[in-house]
C-alpha cells in the first residue's frame, strides 16, 4: 500500500467501475482498511468478490499508466527512490552481476542486516498470527539504549518494543470479518486482539541477557538462524491496549559501537528514539 501510493504520485488518480477514485493520499486506508469497511454485508462471496475487483482494478490501472507511459519520470524516480528507502520496495536479480550492482543500495534485496565494526545490527521482526487485517490499526515504538560497564569493556544493548493497538473498542462489535479474520476463536481470543509473533536477530557473536514481556520475564527460546541467535516472543495485544517487549544483548566483543536496527515496515512506521540505560537495571551473567 505505501510503495503503490508512492506511485500513484506519479501516475496520478484512478477511478474505478466500483466509483472509488484512487489517489496516493487515500490509497493505503483504502487498500488497507477502507474497503473492508464498504464491503461489509455479511455475504462473504459477494463481499470477497466487490473487495477483490478493488484490489486487482487499482494495480492493474496503476501499472497500465506505467508501462504505457503516462508518467511522470521525476515524480516517479523519487517514488521508487522514497519506497525504498522506507523498505518497502525491494529487487532480487537472479544474475549475480545485476544482483551486485543493488547490493549496496537501498532498491537492492538482502539478507540480514550486517554488523560492522563501527556498528552492532539488530532485526526486529512482526508476524501476525490471526490472519488478520488489524495490522492497520497497530502502532510500534522501538527505543534504544546503550552501555559499556563491564570491565572487559563488551557493551549491553537494549531494546524495547511497545505495540499500541489503535482500534476503538467500541468498534469491535461491527468489525468486518475480512478485518478481525476468522481464526481467533480457535486460538481462545477476543476478536480484535492482534497476536503478534516478535524475534529479535541478535548481531553475530552476541548473547541473549533477557527478554521481558511487560515487565514479565521470558525464558530464552535458543533459538538460532544464519548463526546468529534468535529471540522469539509472542504477545497478545487487545484493543485500546499498548504492549511492550524488552530485549537485553551482550556483545562478544568489547568496544563502543552504534546500535542500528531492520524492522518490519508498518502502515505507519516504526517510530524510533534512544534512551539512556541505566546500568543497575541490567543483570548480566
Amino acid at each position: 500500500g505505501g510503495a503503490l501510493g508512492l506511485l500513484l504520485k506519479a501516475v496520478g488518480p484512478i477511478t474505478l467501475s466500483t466509483g472509488e477514485v484512487v489517489n496516493s493520499d487515500n490509497v493505503v486506508s483504502l487498500l488497507l482498511n477502507g474497503v473492508y469497511v464498504r464491503y461489509n454485508s455479511g455475504n462473504v462471496v459477494a463481499d470477497d468478490r466487490n473487495q477483490n475487483t478493488v484490489f486487482s482494478e487499482t494495480l492493474a490501472l496503476t501499472f497500465g499508466r506505467l508501462s504505457s507511459g503516462q508518467f511522470d519520470p521525476v515524480a516517479l524516480f523519487s517514488a521508487v527512490r522514497s519506497a525504498a528507502d522506507d523498505q518497502r520496495l525491494s529487487l532480487w536479480f537472479a544474475n549475480e552481476t545485476e544482483q551486485a550492482a543493488l547490493a549496496h543500495t537501498s532498491l537492492g534485496a538482502n539478507d540480514l542486516p550486517e554488523s560492522t565494526a563501527t556498528q552492532d545490527a539488530v532485526g526486529v521482526y512482526l508476524n501476525d498470527q490471526v490472519g488478520s487485517k488489524l495490522d492497520y490499526y497497530l502502532g510500534t515504538t522501538l527505543t534504544t539504549g546503550s552501555a559499556v560497564f563491564r570491565p572487559d569493556g563488551r557493551q549491553v544493548h537494549r531494546l524495547t518494543l511497545a505495540m499500541t493497538n489503535r482500534l476503538p473498542p467500541e468498534a469491535v462489535a461491527g468489525l468486518s470479518p475480512s478485518v478481525s479474520g476468522i481464526a481467533y476463536p480457535r486460538l481462545g481470543l477476543a476478536k480484535g486482539v492482534q497476536r503478534l509473533l516478535l524475534f529479535f536477530y541478535l548481531p553475530p557473536g552476541a548473547s541473549l541477557v533477557s527478554t521481558s514481556a511487560n515487565g514479565v520475564p521470558v525464558a530464552a527460546t535458543g533459538q538460532h538462524d544464519s548463526g546468529r541467535a534468535v529471540q522469539s516472543v509472542l504477545v497478545d495485544v487487545p484493543p485500546g491496549a499498548t504492549r511492550a517487549v524488552t530485549v537485553d544483548i551482550l556483545m562478544g566483543e568489547p568496544g563502543k559501537r552504534t546500535l542500528v536496527t531492520d524492522v518490519t515496515p508498518t502502515v505507519d512506521g516504526t517510530l524510533l528514539q534512544a534512551a539512556p540505560l541505566d546500568c543497575s537495571t541490567v543483570v548480566l551473567p
